[in-house]
């Protein structure tokens, strides 16, 4: 009976977040609705997530972008100013980017736990 318990529990507050996504996504997109981008970018953990969550209810393609010195491939590490304006320099494999080839509005850098 215990685990009966503790198994719908999990199940509904499983439902709860799911819901809570989408709303958090919907959110995301009201600003872009008329956007032609091809390309959505997240960088790092939670821009994995919500980035990707964000190119499939857009049906567009999704990017990981990783922080300088995680990658093990050839890859190209630009510099750029999180929302706080601290400099930080990312990772972008080489292999599948072709920079003229995509056209980039969204970009997802929640790689800091406070704002």
């Amino acid at each position: 009976e215990k685990g009966n318990v503790l198994t719908r529990f999990v199940h509904l507050l499983s439902l709860h977040l799911i819901q809570a996504l989408a709303d958090c996504i919907s959110d995301l997109l009201s600003p872009f609705h008329s956007n032609t981008s091809d390309l959505v970018v997240g960088i790092d953990a939670m821009g994995f997530i919500l980035g990707a969550s964000v190119a499939t209810s857009l049906g567009k393609g999704f990017l990981s972008v990783r922080k300088a010195e995680h990658l093990c491939v050839t890859s190209q590490s630009p510099s750029y100013s999180d929302y706080t304006g601290v400099e930080k320099t990312m990772e972008v494999r080489l292999d599948v980017l072709k920079p003229e080839a995509a056209t980039t509005k969204y970009k997802f850098d929640i790689s800091s736990t406070t704002r």
